[in-house]
């Protein structure tokens, strides 16, 4: 497993937020971009199949690895943020 911090794909490019590349990243994705998900699920799923769970959790894991797939290749950063870098508050 690797690890570092990502940024979240979904969200507004300008957005500093980054996430721990795994639960973290899947946690928030499915808390905020849930209506992204339902739809990515639904298009990779055929109705006829949908009553099926293990298909539907099936696509959802296909749709939380892309997801993962498209944040690590925005780049993987070893630190959450910039915050602590430097100097604070005239100290360091």
């Amino acid at each position: 497993q690797e690890f570092g911090w990502v940024r979240c794909p979904l969200c507004d490019p300008t957005s500093m937020r980054r996430f721990r590349l795994g639960r973290r990243l899947r946690e928030h994705a499915d808390a905020v971009h849930g209506a992204e998900r339902a739809e990515a699920v639904a298009m990779a799923t055929p109705a006829v199949v949908m009553a099926d769970a293990h298909t539907e959790v099936e696509a959802a894991l296909r749709w939380q690895e892309q997801l993962a797939e498209r944040a690590k290749a925005d780049g993987i950063f070893r630190q959450r943020s910039a915050a602590g870098l430097g100097r604070a508050g005239g100290q360091q």
